[in-house]
């Protein structure tokens, strides 16, 4: 069970994660921001070490400074419950990367239908008629190398964010040796531009 779209005060968001929620679809976007008086779903999920919150790291849904900090309280909480205490990592602590992607991902800049609505792409970025908003048409792995770009992960870090973290936010065990995988091969061609490739066997 995962909060999208919610306006839940941060009481309303913890009554829900004691009946079974575990999930917040993408941290910051279409919810109240965090304020000092109503932290409210977000600050609720954050300070719950039952809950993971997607992120969407294409600099348009949230900014790479709040990326920045999000990663930051990742790495300063405790650990989610069954995951060893050693050096924490966001994807330990119930932070992973989502795309929000539409339809068109991976299509070129234009308008294209949506619903019963049309929306305009432009730079990865969608948005409705009047600039609300919609998604994106940029892959996942696009988020991994913006948090390489930006400076606030590490390789490692970053790549765990888009692989094994969501596979612990669906309740999927990791990989084990001799599993059936898709495999990309990674390479930081400079220092903060990082690529990949698929590998065929």
């Amino acid at each position: 069970m995962s909060f999208g779209h919610s306006q839940a005060t941060a009481a309303q968001a913890e009554a829900a994660f004691q009946q079974g929620a575990s999930m917040v679809t993408h941290a910051f976007n279409a919810m109240p921001s965090l304020h000092h008086r109503e932290p409210g779903l977000l600050g609720a999920a954050l300070l719950n070490s039952q809950v993971y919150c997607g992120l969407i790291a294409d600099s348009q849904h949230v900014s790479p400074l709040m990326v920045d900090l999000l990663l930051r309280v990742g790495r300063g909480m405790r650990p989610l419950a069954g995951i060893s205490p050693r050096s924490p990592t966001p994807h330990d602590l119930g932070i992973f990367l989502v795309s929000d992607a539409l339809a068109p991902l991976g299509l070129p800049d234009g308008t294209y239908p949506w619903d019963n609505r049309q929306i305009e792409v432009q730079d990865g970025t969608a948005r409705l008629k009047n600039g609300t908003l919609a998604g994106t048409t940029l892959p996942l792995l696009v988020g991994v190398q913006n948090l390489v770009k930006w400076g606030v992960c590490e390789v490692g870090e970053a790549i765990a964010l888009a692989t094994m973290a969501p596979r612990r936010a669906i309740g999927l065990p990791q990989l084990i040796a001799e599993q059936p995988a898709h495999l990309l091969r990674w390479h930081l061609k400079q220092p903060e531009e990082l690529v990949w490739e698929r590998m065929s066997f």
